[in-house]
This record gives C-alpha cells, sequence and structure tokens, in this order.
C-alpha cells in the first residue's frame, strides 16, 4: 500500500486513487477449508493483478522476525474522520464492497495512468524503487503529512520524517532481504530515481506512453505509419 502510494504522489503526481487501486489489486480470501468460513487471522489479503502494470516487487513469503516487532497503534484519528475499527473476535463476513471494480466514469483516467506507468517502467522504474523511496527518506506515505514527497528533500532537512538518522547501506540491505524476497539488493542501486524538490519529474504524455508501448511490441511498421499521420 505504501508503495502505490509513492506511485502515485511521487512518480505521477497524483493523489492515490481508489479506481486505480481496484484496477491494479484484489482481495484474496484465506477459508479454514473449501467452501467454509474465513480464517480468524488473515481472512483477507490484498494482492497484485496477475497482468498488472505496476512494477513488480518480490515480496517475503512470511514475516522474518515479527515476534520482535510489536508494536501499540494508538488511534489519533482526527473528530470527523472514520477512526481505526476497535478489535472484534467476531468471524470476518464478506461484502460486496470487496468485490468493487473501478467505477465505469474513471475508467479513461485509469488507463491514461497506466499507460504512464508503464512508460516510467521503460525509464527505469522498479517496485524496488518505489520501497526504496519512502524507506531512505524515513517518511511513512500512508500517515498524516504536511508535504507531499514531490515537495520533499529526500533528506533530513525533511519535516516529515519519522526517523531522524538515515540507514546505514548495510541496515537497509538487511532491512530490504528481511521483508522482500528481491535478489542482489545494493543500497547505491537505482532503476530511476524519485522525483523532489531536487529532480523535479519529466512530463509524461498519452503519445509518449503509446510511442512507448509500440516500441515495446516491436511492430516498426505500425510505428512508421503513426509518425506518417
Amino acid at each position: 500500500m505504501s508503495n502505490f502510494h509513492v506511485l502515485c504522489e511521487d512518480y505521477l503526481g497524483i493523489a492515490p486513487s481508489i479506481d486505480l487501486w481496484l484496477a491494479s489489486f484484489s482481495c484474496n480470501s484465506q477459508l479454514v477449508c473449501k467452501g467454509g468460513a474465513y480464517v480468524q487471522v488473515g481472512a483477507i489479503s490484498l494482492q497484485r493483478h496477475r497482468n498488472s502494470a505496476l512494477p513488480k516487487l518480490a515480496l517475503a513469503n512470511r514475516p522474518r522476525a515479527w515476534q520482535k516487532s510489536f508494536f501499540y497503534c494508538q488511534d489519533t484519528s482526527p473528530e470527523g474522520e472514520t477512526p481505526l475499527p476497535s478489535w472484534s473476535n467476531s468471524t470476518f463476513v464478506l461484502t460486496e464492497a470487496l468485490k468493487s471494480k473501478p467505477r465505469d466514469s474513471a475508467m479513461a483516467f485509469v488507463n491514461e495512468s497506466l499507460l504512464k506507468v508503464r512508460a516510467l517502467i521503460n525509464h527505469g522504474l522498479t517496485g524496488l524503487d518505489l520501497l526504496s523511496c519512502w524507506t531512505k527518506w524515513r517518511i511513512q506515505p500512508v500517515s498524516r503529512r504536511q508535504f507531499s514527497f514531490l515537495e520533499c528533500t529526500g533528506t533530513s532537512a525533511d519535516v516529515d520524517r519519522v526517523q531522524a538518522a538515515d540507514w546505514t547501506p548495510d541496515e537497509w540491505v538487511e532491512f530490504v532481504t528481511r521483508v522482500t524476497e528481491e535478489k542482489d539488493v545494493s543500497f547505491d542501486k537505482v532503476g530511476l530515481a524519485p522525483f523532489s524538490v531536487n529532480n523535479k519529474p519529466f512530463e509524461v504524455t498519452p503519445f509518449l506512453c503509446l510511442f512507448c508501448l509500440l516500441y515495446l511490441s516491436r511492430t516498426p511498421f505500425l510505428i512508421l505509419r503513426l509518425m506518417l499521420l
């Protein structure tokens, strides 16, 4: 979810979109047995669509050293906003909301955004770049912040940091190898650097997106025809 937030806010320059989310992810049910009730813990997991255009990231099959990472979550929701749900031992009940699809009226926006994502991937963007952005900057995407990622510097000067100290390269690599299954992880390896105050985004137009797709499809004749129109 944090990576999706960074993709929207930093690389696409838009607010996180529920329609784009619904076009890219679905809810995966976990049942006690076929046709049975939902399991008490982990009844629903969020899963990236197999053919999703979003950058891939090989996540760990199970959290490692989770016993050392217990924490308390205090609800600080402002008055008038939906608070965190309270704990309940009731069995999970599926609702139609979990089967939601993007609105028909939003499909033009969704398709254009996905074209831009493909163009960014063609420029080198990877799933690890998304994780690298918010973890190295020490900024939690899904939180109340004063500034968007595009307004940040990626340095200790950013007021929205949750940690003042930077990672050491070894600490960051150890963290990434614990939460992902990515291979050859390096602190300095970057596919497409995140945009910021010091690294302004380039414009990704629909025409550029279309050209990138045609180029990747290896259809020179079709490209030539479009250029002649």
